[in-house]
């Protein structure tokens, strides 16, 4: 898949939400995208009303925000945090359950397709799957080094993490048995993502470069569909809900639009004025927001 570059269009934000509370950690959409929660480094999670710009609700984490993470039905929040992961019920943004278990910091989370599955995954080397329903944990995926993201595959059978040994692997979601490895990048894996139609999943890496994989019949053929090369530091990596795009903020300020089919660069998205550490596409309407260092999250329409 050739990826060579070409002149962007511009786009302007519809919307521009101020979060005057210290730079956001993360941020995640509501599966309908008419709800933003934001980390921030006051501690505070903010559930943002999307359609109007209002601040909905406030949520005390206690603590340093990881990674925020909307269930696919939509009822409710989860929040890594220092060796644990809560979880809010929603609208009411009520604490529904503590997930305890991890040793260390959870860096990233993930719910099943389902939403009856979470997964987290920590600098210990682990990758927990709980039961949601309950709150009890399923099983324990071991690995040599420690995990930094984790990603469900659509329909629940695959589950990829990224590594500080420079692999992505492979699991199967429901016996945790590791099915694949993913190697060629020359740093930290910090995030993965698969597409929603199931075809490809994306890695970026502290080495500056975002690879494209194919996943059809669970990576059978182990091919690596292509390589983007950016200059400076990368920050997650993200789909939009029809495939087609892959987003990703750089240390320049930008968020850059790659047009997958076409193999080009579509759009590069300014108006950070530091750098950008978020970047999610709503799983419906089309919406995509960008957190930054500069105290914004900035919310696009791209197309």
């Amino acid at each position: 898949m050739p990826l060579a570059g070409t002149r962007p269009r511009p786009l302007a934000p519809t919307r521009i939400l101020s979060t005057p509370y210290g730079p956001q950690s993360t941020i995640g959409f509501a599966p309908d995208g008419q709800s933003l929660a934001c980390g921030c480094a006051d501690e505070i999670i903010r559930l943002w009303d999307v359609p109007s710009g209002q601040l909905a609700h406030n949520i005390a984490a206690g603590g340093r925000v990881g990674a925020v993470a909307f269930s696919p039905a939509g009822d409710a929040l989860a929040v890594a945090g220092w060796e644990s992961v809560a979880l809010w019920h929603l609208p009411e943004a009520k604490l529904w359950r503590l997930l305890r278990g991890h040793k260390l910091w959870v860096s990233d989370l993930a719910f099943s397709p389902d939403s009856s599955v979470l997964a987290t995954v920590s600098m210990e080397n682990t990758i927990k799957l709980w039961d949601v329903a309950t709150g009890k944990l399923r099983q324990t995926l071991g690995a040599l080094h420690a995990v930094t993201c984790v990603a469900y595959a659509l329909d629940g059978a695959l589950l990829a993490s990224g590594h500080a040994d420079n692999a992505v692997r492979i699991w199967n979601a429901h016996s945790g048995t590791l099915e694949q490895m993913l190697f060629g990048h020359g740093a930290t894996v910090h995030s993965v993502a698969f597409a929603p139609d199931g075809t490809t999943l994306a890695s970026a890496s502290a080495d500056g470069t975002i690879k494209v994989w194919d996943a059809v019949d669970g990576f059978a053929g182990r091919h690596l569909l292509g390589t983007l090369e950016r200059s400076g530091a990368l920050g997650p990596v993200v789909f939009s809900s029809d495939s087609c795009l892959l987003a990703f903020g750089i240390i320049d300020k930008t968020v850059m639009l790659w047009d997958l089919r076409a193999g080009k660069l579509l759009q590069t998205l300014h108006g950070h004025t530091d750098q950008v550490t978020s970047v999610v596409f709503a799983s419906q309407g089309g919406m995509m927001a960008s957190g930054s260092l500069d105290q914004t999250i900035r919310l696009w329409r791209p197309g």
